[in-house]
């Protein structure tokens, strides 16, 4: 195992609440990248044989507070089962999970490129309809463009208006 990706367990304290002990875990790549700025992860989804090879720093408050750091350990690591019989099956729904969630944010942002190119497909007809812009040329150049880059129903709908208004003019 690569000594970055090794964890570090830490305690520090609450800036409000010196008695109540907060529990961290960052990663040795992270602390060599951000210093004292390093990302804090939760550590409940992390395997026990992981957790065993992390490292835990001799500080003061980590001196003090060990035991609590243990019984949190201790806690996280059975939210899965106190052998973590149920963790495979629950990253396994979050790996999908997360690829859903993924494919969705794809699609609505190429649907909204879609309504950025129907927008800009009805300016261009309303421009050519006020006299700003009576480049035929420039609108066919546009729409052969939409044609390709994307073959909506919705697209190709809209562009056959436009078509059918300009053979009207």
């Amino acid at each position: 195992m690569n000594y970055k990706e090794i964890g570090v367990l830490f305690v520090y304290g609450d800036k409000y609440d010196k008695d109540f002990p907060m529990f961290g875990l960052t990663f040795i790549s992270d602390l060599i990248k951000d210093g004292i700025e390093a990302q804090l992860y939760a550590h409940e989804m992390a395997r026990q044989e992981e957790v065993l090879n992390y490292f835990v720093p001799e500080t003061n408050t980590t001196k003090e507070k060990i035991y609590q750091l243990f019984a949190n350990i201790l806690w996280e690591l059975s939210f899965f089962g106190i052998k973590q019989e149920k963790l495979d099956h629950f990253l396994k729904d979050l790996d999908k999970r997360t690829q859903e969630s993924e494919s969705e944010i794809d699609e609505i942002y190429n649907n909204s490129r879609k309504i950025e190119d129907i927008n800009k497909l009805s300016e261009i007809k309303n421009s050519a309809n006020a006299g700003i812009a009576s480049n035929e040329d420039l609108i066919r150049d546009f729409m052969q463009k939409v044609r390709e880059n994307y073959k909506s129903a919705e697209l190709s709908k809209e562009i056959r208006i436009i078509q059918n208004e300009e053979i009207k003019e």
